[in-house]
């Protein structure tokens, strides 16, 4: 990332969203599994992470529900014009690139849903735990 600049944005994306995976698995593990509320600095690391993930998250599907209901001659253009601007792409041609698009597509419309389903009810059980009257943090 730091070679080319363009990259930094996607790559801090990614880190936030591995840092936020990692952190909703830490919260299973010592929170969920013992009933206790989870600790502020837990809790603040999931609200700024879930944050930049469900915006990620929203980008992936506003992007891949714009290219899934393109119409297919305007699918067979964009190719078209790709395939022409990378010339030393190996033997692909245009309905195999497709398919790919829309199975690469299709993959990051499921991802992007599970992720924001699984953000909404991580914050749910965020809620849950701390406004448990059996622990004593808040």
């Amino acid at each position: 990332a730091l070679a080319n600049p363009a990259i930094i944005r996607p790559v801090l994306l990614l880190a936030a969203l591995v840092t936020y995976i990692i952190a909703c698995f830490v919260f299973l593990l010592k929170n969920v599994d013992t009933g206790k509320a989870a600790s502020i600095k837990l809790q603040s690391l999931l609200r700024f992470t879930s944050i930049i993930s469900i915006s990620f998250a929203g980008l992936w599907l506003m992007s891949t529900l714009q290219f899934l209901t393109t119409a297919y001659p305007k699918k067979i253009q964009i190719v078209n014009e790709f395939l022409k601007m990378q010339p030393n792409m190996p033997g692909l041609n245009i309905d195999d690139f497709l398919n790919i698009m829309n199975a690469v597509s299709w993959g990051m419309l499921i991802f992007s849903v599970i992720l924001i389903v699984q953000i909404i009810l991580y914050f749910q059980l965020i809620k849950l735990f701390r406004n448990n009257p059996e622990n004593n943090e808040n």
